[in-house]
């Protein structure tokens, strides 16, 4: 079952962002105050409301995406006027390319996906249930929904302690998928393996393969403490 490989396509990937772009302006209203930076409608109709634009927008931009035949009204094609369908945005798939799902791909996403979700899971249970019971008690003493109490007084408190852990949990998820080679899965690992044993160059290819795995590890970790950062600028 291979995904579609295209011939351009940006038109309809600009689209799909966009259109994530513009659910996440909807949903959401810019403060000025310099404190918070988004103030989102608390209210149960607003939720379900955000839920609803969330989920038709990630379904529209997962259909675009992933549409093996997907392409513009025949009016929009001819941009030049020669008569001739250009098809700037048209998705199709080459004979030979693509990029397919194998039984080896399956194997590996699914055993780093349940491991690091699981992980995840404690991660996020044990944040929370860290909490003192006084500070839900005291939610619900201010009349606050358990949406607002999750997102208001929970979360931001049980995020200074889950964001750390996450930063471990994401940097392992990045060095562990070198453990696709156990089922024979073509990751970088492997091509560098591969490429070590028929070049021979064995310390340029090391060097590299560290490099690779060095700057991954550092642009996760700057994101995280930046986010980090902003969770625990306001002193509880």
């Amino acid at each position: 079952m291979p995904f579609v490989s295209t011939h351009g396509g940006g038109t309809e990937a600009a689209l799909a962002m966009a259109l994530l772009v513009y659910a996440l302006s909807i949903t959401t209203k810019v403060d000025d105050d310099g404190i918070n930076t988004l103030q989102i409608d608390d209210s149960e109709s607003g939720l379900r409301k955000r839920f609803t634009i969330w989920v038709a927008a990630f379904a529209v931009a997962s259909g675009i995406a992933l549409s093996k035949g997907l392409s513009w009204p025949e009016y929009l094609k001819d941009w030049d006027g020669d008569g001739v369908m250009d098809s700037p945005g048209a998705w199709d798939i080459a004979e030979g390319t693509g990029f397919e799902i194998t039984p080896f791909f399956l194997a590996m996403m699914l055993g780093l996906t349940l491991f690091t979700a699981s992980t995840i899971a404690e991660i996020v249970r044990g944040s929370i249930q860290s909490l003192p019971r006084g500070q839900v008690e005291a939610a619900i003493s201010l009349s606050l929904n358990p949406y607002q109490r999750l997102r208001l007084v929970i979360l931001p408190q049980a995020l200074r302690s889950m964001v750390p852990l996450f930063n471990n949990q994401f940097m392992n998820v990045w060095k562990n998928s070198s453990l696709a080679v156990i089922v024979a899965y073509s990751d970088i690992f492997y091509v560098i393996l591969v490429m070590m044993n028929n070049v021979g160059k064995l310390i340029p290819l090391f060097i590299l393969l560290l490099i690779t795995y060095q700057a991954g590890s550092l642009a996760i970790s700057i994101v995280m403490n930046w986010y980090n950062t902003r969770v625990t600028s306001v002193k509880i």
